[in-house]
Formats: C-alpha cells, sequence, structure tokens
C-alpha cells in the first residue's frame, strides 16, 4: 500500500453515505449482486451513513479495507467501531490489522450464531497498544456468511488515542418494562 499514512484521529462514519478519506477498498466473493453498499437507511451514529451488506449464500464473503493510518504517536492506540448484528445467524466477522511488512494480526473474531440479545447496532473497542511499534496499520474488516441469508453493516469506524483517562460507559436495559 503505497501513499502517505493518515494521521489520528481517524474517523470514517460514512456520514450521508460518503466516504471520509479518499482511500479504501473491498475484495470480495458474492454469487450475486449483492455488493457492500455505501448506504443512507441506516447509521449507528445518527449521521444518516454507513456501509452495508445483505448476505445471500454460504461461504460469500466481503472484505472492507481503510487506508493506511499512522498510530506511532498515540500514547494507548485504539481501534473503535460499530456493526449492526442478528444474533444467532451463521455469519461472523473477523477484525485484523495489516502491518506494513504484509503481516496480518488478528484483533477479533465474533460470531454472530455465538450473540445474545436483540438485532441492532453494537460497538467494539480494541486496545492497539502492542502494536503502536509499527509506523503504520491498516485495517481490514472480514464478513463471511456461513450459511444464513442476513444483513450486515459496519459504521463509525475510529483509530485514536484512547489516553489512559478516557472513559466509555455502557448501559443495558430490557426491552420492556412491567
Amino acid at each position: 500500500v503505497k501513499g502517505k499514512p493518515y494521521d489520528l484521529p481517524y474517523r470514517e462514519s460514512f456520514r450521508g453515505g460518503e466516504l471520509a478519506y479518499d482511500f479504501a477498498w473491498v475484495s470480495y466473493n458474492v454469487t450475486r449482486d449483492n455488493y457492500l453498499q455505501l448506504t443512507t437507511d441506516s447509521a449507528s451514529d445518527a449521521d444518516g451513513g454507513c456501509i452495508a451488506w445483505k448476505s445471500y449464500d454460504k461461504e460469500e464473503f466481503f472484505d472492507f479495507n481503510t487506508g493506511k493510518i499512522a498510530i506511532t504517536e498515540a500514547q494507548k492506540p485504539v481501534l473503535m467501531y460499530s456493526y449492526y448484528a442478528t444474533p444467532g445467524k451463521n455469519f461472523s466477522m473477523q477484525v485484523s490489522a495489516v502491518k506494513p511488512d504484509a503481516a496480518t494480526q488478528v484483533l477479533q473474531t465474533i460470531n454472530f450464531d455465538t450473540l445474545q440479545g436483540v438485532p441492532g447496532w453494537r460497538t467494539e473497542v480494541i486496545d492497539l497498544s502492542d502494536l503502536k511499534d509499527n509506523n503504520w496499520l491498516y485495517f481490514c474488516f472480514h464478513l463471511a456468511n456461513g450459511g444464513s441469508e442476513t444483513s450486515m453493516a459496519l459504521d463509525n469506524i475510529n483509530v485514536l488515542d484512547g489516553k489512559d483517562h478516557d472513559l466509555s460507559i455502557s448501559v443495558s436495559c430490557p426491552q420492556s418494562a412491567n
């Protein structure tokens, strides 16, 4: 991958169904015209955009790759992103970092068939401190169908300095109360 890396903070929210950065790429194996699409139909962050994919057949996959991102200046670099999941579906997402020497490090694998709860947006935060000695990284989101027709979406991909004093709060509530 050539060119100057993007500086932190890297914030790709697909606002209004558009890319914020000039460079990202995809690779895929699909059996129909069901490509990963920029869309304004949904968003995790209320900005009117995300990337979405409806997969129909087993063994279909889509990779969404960011451009190069410089992380060496961060005290505590983190990758934070949101994804739309339908628990119980035979579908997975693997998030990897690709280093300057092209070595790939798997950061996280999410199997939708083991997720609990209701369909909806979820947010993940991954500590990248072990990778900060690399001049840059790019990130690959590998979406794979294991045999279920399902829809999936990504939004709000951020790489930033998570400094030790940052605070994150997560609240979980029942869908209804008596």
